[in-house]
């Protein structure tokens, strides 16, 4: 019993089919894929893009963007985020909305009254109409240092400035935004 050899595919041949041209060696190129667990990002009907992924707890998650190269940034950050047992931030929260709610739920339980009022004075005359406008999910370090230079310049104290940037650093502890 002989065996055939092997040719190289001739494209020529099968110029008609439906299937990928072959490159020079004769190979046929495929679409590129996602691996196992990497989930799956498609166009939607009102021209957005979708990234959808399983996470380990079985949980389907979503993440909408405006561009191809946003989804499965989105995915990925979020997939991130969920291996290290922390929240994302949701996506339209602000800094403001964030503070005050932690001012409200974390700190007001955990510190004494008058560690409470002075955290309470500093977000609300300092940090909220600085950074309050900011989305949490773009809160940036460099914005932070910009605030803080701001404060100097303004005439606060360099111990005092270290305050703000050290109830904000206890405010973020979570590892939502990069340590400023």
């Amino acid at each position: 019993m002989t065996r055939r050899a092997l040719r190289p595919f001739d494209s020529s041949a099968d110029s008609d089919s439906r299937r990928p041209p072959a490159d020079a060696g004769g190979h046929r190129r495929t679409a590129a894929r996602r691996g196992n667990r990497e989930g799956t990002v498609c166009q939607r009907a009102d021209g957005g893009w979708v990234a959808q992924a399983t996470s380990p707890s079985g949980a389907r998650l979503y993440r909408y963007a405006r561009t191809k190269a946003e989804a499965p940034a989105k995915l990925t950050a979020a997939l991130a985020a969920f291996s290290e047992h922390r929240t994302p931030p949701p996506e339209r929260q602000t800094v403001a909305d964030f503070l005050e709610g932690w001012l409200e739920n974390t700190a007001r339980p955990s510190v004494r009254a008058s560690t409470y009022e002075s955290y309470s004075g500093v977000v609300r005359h300092h940090l909220i109409p600085d950074l309050g406008r900011i989305r949490l999910s773009r809160l940036t370090p460099d914005e932070v240092h910009g605030m803080l230079n701001r404060k100097l310049d303004a005439g606060l104290s360099p111990r005092r400035v270290d305050f703000l940037r050290g109830i904000l650093r206890r405010a973020l502890r979570w590892g939502l935004v990069g340590r400023p």
